[in-house]
């Protein structure tokens, strides 16, 4: 699962990862969510979307999940 957080306060980010619906997702529990920030993936047009899908790639075959 990929996970791109806006520009918030950090206390509702944190409630956000802390929900109990949140961390009871396979992909949390398994260690399979990639958190990407809003600036790498806001952007859609094609040139962006291309560096998107390396970083996504990027992430996938280096398993960062965090």
């Amino acid at each position: 699962m990929f996970v791109t957080t806006y520009e918030t306060k950090q206390e509702d980010q944190d409630k956000f990862f802390e929900n109990a619906v949140y961390k009871n997702l396979s992909a949390v529990k398994n260690n399979h969510v990639y958190r990407m920030t809003f600036e790498q993936m806001y952007y859609y047009d094609p040139l962006a979307i291309e560096g998107q899908l390396d970083l996504v790639v990027e992430k996938l075959l280096g398993h960062q999940a965090k």
